[in-house]
C-alpha cells in the first residue's frame, strides 16, 4: 500500500474505531438500565450464619450471610422443586422430599440435587440489601 492511500486511510479508519467505541458505550448503558433493584431487606437484620426469608415476585428467597458476605438463595430444591428448609443448629438447608443437604452458599452436601441452589444476584448499598434483576 503506497503512503498516501494509508494518510488517506487513516481518517475513515479512525472515524470506524471511534463509531464501534461509542455503539459497545451505548449498548452496554441501554443494557444495564433494563436492570432494576429490588429491596429485600437490611443487611444488619442478618447475622453471621443466620438465614432470613424474603418472598420476591411470588418466589421465597433466603438471605444469608456467610463469611461476611450476604447471598440470596431460591429455598426450591434443585432436585424436584420441593421447597427446602432452613435448620439452624446444623447451619443446613434440607429438603424434606428426598433428604437432600445445602451448605449456607446453597452447595449441595449429600442427597440427590443435581446442582446447588439457585443463587440470585445481590447488592448491598449503603447497608440496603437489593436484588438485581433484569427488567421485562
Amino acid at each position: 500500500m503506497k503512503r498516501r492511500n494509508l494518510i488517506l486511510a487513516l481518517p475513515g479508519a479512525a472515524a470506524v474505531l471511534l463509531a464501534a467505541g461509542y455503539s459497545a458505550l451505548f449498548l452496554q448503558r441501554w443494557k444495564r438500565s433494563k436492570r432494576r433493584k429490588v429491596f429485600l431487606g437490611m443487611a444488619d437484620a442478618i447475622e453471621e450464619g443466620e438465614v432470613m426469608l424474603v418472598e420476591v415476585n411470588g418466589e421465597e428467597l433466603a438471605l444469608v450471610k456467610a463469611g461476611g458476605k450476604i447471598i440470596a438463595l431460591s429455598t426450591t430444591c434443585t432436585h424436584l422443586g420441593c421447597r427446602v428448609v432452613f435448620r439452624k443448629a446444623e447451619k443446613i438447608f434440607f429438603c424434606p422430599c428426598h433428604r437432600g443437604k445445602f451448605d449456607l452458599t446453597g452447595k449441595v452436601l449429600e442427597g440427590p440435587p443435581p446442582l446447588p441452589l439457585r443463587r440470585k444476584h445481590v447488592k448491598v448499598e449503603e447497608g440496603v440489601v437489593f436484588m438485581i434483576e433484569e427488567a421485562g
